[in-house]
């Protein structure tokens, strides 16, 4: 947003010490996930050990205890509010600034490269916290096993696989291969 919203200031509001603050941030962040599952260590399982999901994921994890896991899934709803909810707020609210700064840009073409920027971004954002969000609260709702298999598979699957894809699409060269083949196309055809 900094690059877009005020272009000249960007290296000095990005200073190393700032890079190094975010970078410490998350790692402190990634530890304290980490160790959250320490406590489901202690977790007592049945005979069957059988998770029926794509992946070894917490919540399948927990469904399958015997132990009493109110604790563990108030802490997963806290952690996915904490994580997923609140950052993916705050990018949408300084999105919403950073697309009035850019309706503010005179010519045609700089909007659109800031807008294809501003896109991206923002699709993988959408596609990755989403899915993440509403697995996690939407387990105290209601559960419904068909939708905790495909959610973990579009978020580890689907979203790193789409990344390269929606990262290209701002790629000149890509665009004037897919012309190139469209017109291919028509003279086959």
């Amino acid at each position: 947003m900094t690059g877009i919203c005020k272009p000249l200031q960007y290296y000095l509001i990005t200073s190393k010490t700032m890079c190094v603050s975010m970078i410490v941030f998350s790692l402190i962040t990634a530890a304290l996930n980490s160790m959250k599952h320490f406590i489901h260590l202690s977790l007592l399982f049945c005979l069957s050990l059988d998770i029926n999901n794509f992946c070894c994921e917490i919540n399948s994890l927990l469904s399958l205890s015997t132990s009493d896991t109110k604790s563990g899934k108030f802490l997963i709803i806290l952690e996915d509010i904490i994580i997923a909810f609140i950052p993916s707020v705050l990018i949408i609210f300084f999105y919403v600034f950073t697309i009035s700064d850019i309706l503010k840009i005179r010519s045609t073409q700089g909007r659109l490269k800031a807008f294809s920027s501003c896109t991206s971004h923002l699709i993988t954002v959408v596609l990755f916290c989403g899915p993440t969000i509403f697995l996690y609260i939407k387990e105290e709702f209601e559960h419904v096993k068909d939708q905790d298999k495909l959610l973990p598979v579009l978020f580890l699957v689907v979203v790193p696989m789409l990344n390269p894809l929606v990262y290209s699409l701002r790629n000149k060269d890509i665009w004037e291969a897919i012309a190139a083949l469209s017109r291919y196309k028509k003279k086959i055809f």
